[in-house]
């Protein structure tokens, strides 16, 4: 079931309310029993799963007398997994995210800016039985600069904090001690697109990445068909960068039309 919906109260202030919820019953497994038998699962790895989903969005949207965007958006979700075998988690996540846009038409530059809260609440028989939180705060900004009619140039800047608080527990294994780890790290984007011809554009990028490991990645454990997975506590955050060089040409054949890329 959803529900959207959207109010303008005048011609600069937009109101709306997103609303789902959604449920279902299945089953699962994770590996299959032999190579021959690649349709029946290994025994103990089968898990029954009733989901229940539901989030609230609200969001706003407010033009300024000077022309400027200001956007809020809003998430509470939440999650129940009644799963078989002591798997079953419940979480509940609040995101809050606050964005200015700015088109300063004398220079042809576009700039957004913003700010994010993500915090969650798990409770999980996966996570030894107990409650972690986690919390991730960011605010970034983003730069689109066109020159003449054939160049455009756009920069970003994140910065990330993130916290995941552990209260320990105690499992077959052994123990995972109580911890509060925190970590903070900036994320950097560039981009160009130039026109070189009719329909031809060339693009160039270049991107950092940043991931920092979630609560299930570090604190899991159970056992599936006798295979035991273990927490891991010392797991690290990922980062990493990525480019791209690419070209996009325009076709048209006869009425049809498209692009090779």
């Amino acid at each position: 079931m959803n529900l959207n919906t959207r109010y303008r109260l005048n011609k600069r202030l937009t109101l709306g309310v997103n609303l789902n919820l959604n449920g279902g019953n299945n089953s699962s497994f994770f590996f299959w029993k032999a190579d021959s038998l690649k349709y029946s699962p290994f025994p103990g790895t089968v898990s029954k799963n009733q989901p229940l989903r539901f989030n609230i969005d609200p969001h706003l949207t407010y033009y300024d007398g000077s022309g400027n965007r200001h956007k809020l958006l809003s998430r509470y979700l939440k999650v129940e997994n009644r799963v078989s075998n002591g798997r079953s988690n419940f979480s509940e996540q609040y995101y809050l995210e606050y964005q200015f846009q700015r088109n300063i038409k004398a220079i042809d530059l576009n700039v957004t800016a913003g700010a994010v809260y993500i915090g969650s609440d798990v409770e999980a028989e996966l996570y030894g039985d107990t409650t972690f939180h986690s919390r991730n705060l960011a605010t970034y900004i983003d730069f689109e600069k066109r020159f003449g009619t054939k160049l455009t140039v756009s920069a970003g800047f994140r910065y990330e904090s993130n916290l995941i608080n552990n209260p320990g527990f105690i499992y077959p294994g052994g123990v995972v001690e109580p911890s509060q780890e925190k970590e903070a790290k900036p994320v950097l984007r560039l981009g160009a697109n130039y026109q070189i011809g009719d329909y031809s554009f060339l693009r160039a990028s270049w991107g950092q990445g940043y991931r920092f490991p979630t609560i299930a990645e570090k604190f899991i454990f159970t056992n599936l068909g006798g295979f035991n997975i273990s927490p891991n506590p010392d797991l690290q955050s990922e980062t990493g960068w990525s480019t791209e060089l690419g070209i996009k040409q325009g076709l048209k054949l006869g009425s049809l039309k498209g692009f090779l890329d």
